[in-house]
């Protein structure tokens, strides 16, 4: 089978524990026993836990990590995702390859700061890992694709979750219509050409492309720029703060990193 099978009764309750018609307040936020240990048992729930994973200690798992894992099967998943709006998918293929980047260091910087300064070269910011988010971060991986692309906490995290699945049971493989709505997207971001228009205006346009929402646009475009594919051709005054800043600078016209699209997505992609 080519996607992933998630328990229905799991994913309810980790969306009910964070969300109704918008985030719970945190003082709000409750669950019994027995639904978390049942959604923690299917693997969408964790402990609540007060352990921390320190910056230097995530660089040399995440390296670790990475010499387990085929960048391979992440494209194939982030395709999977798009036909089948599974979203839990999409975000892996960023994980890895901005990690993939990552030299070997320590915190480097001031330590009130919540970054790392060498980490920020590549626009990652370099945070430790408070074990309790992993709910929250597994909450926005299903709802929207993943929310903190960047900080080194979630792609070690999503790391760990895609080390996970087990690939003599699950085989991840693009369908046609994955492979077509991503060319359909490139086509697109290609094609659109107002050339003061943010990549918030041309979001819109992947509606009838893509089964989604707009903040799952969003992510994937998102994911787009971290795997510099779609990028910015030049540094613009304009700064839209609901965007990353790897995304703020883009523009109608801007188009997409050919060549990097192919290096990625190589037998995926076809140009008309």
């Amino acid at each position: 089978m080519s996607i992933i099978e998630i328990d229905k009764k799991a994913k309810k309750i980790l969306f009910n524990y964070f969300w109704k018609n918008g985030w719970i307040d945190d003082k709000k936020m409750s669950i019994n026993d027995d639904d978390f240990l049942y959604a923690k048992e299917k693997g969408l729930m964790f402990d609540f836990s007060d352990e921390i994973i320190k910056h230097d200690e995530l660089i040399k798992s995440i390296k670790n990590l990475l010499d387990e894992i085929d960048f391979n099967n992440t494209v194939k998943a982030f395709l999977c995702s798009l036909s089948s709006r599974s979203l839990h998918l999409r975000s892996f293929i960023s994980s890895y390859y901005l990690a993939k980047k990552i030299k070997p260091h320590n915190f480097t910087g001031d330590r009130n700061k919540s970054y790392c300064e060498e980490c920020y070269k590549y626009y990652i910011l370099g945070d430790d890992f408070y074990l309790k988010y992993k709910n929250v971060y597994n909450f926005e991986k299903f709802k929207w694709g993943g929310v903190r692309l960047d900080n080194l906490s979630y792609i070690y995290f999503d790391l760990c979750e895609f080390k996970k699945i087990n690939f003599n049971k699950y085989e991840l493989n693009p369908t046609q219509e994955d492979i077509k709505i991503f060319n359909k997207i490139l086509k697109q971001i290609d094609s659109y050409n107002i050339k003061n228009h943010s990549v918030n205006k041309m979001e819109k346009t992947l509606k009838d492309i893509l089964p989604s929402s707009k903040y799952e646009r969003i992510i994937l475009l998102e994911i787009l720029s971290y795997l510099d594919i779609l990028e910015a051709k030049e540094e613009r005054e304009y700064r839209d703060t609901e965007l990353s800043e790897k995304l703020m600078n883009w523009r109608g016209g801007d188009s997409y990193n050919k060549i990097n699209a192919s290096n990625i997505f190589n037998e995926y992609i076809f140009y008309n």
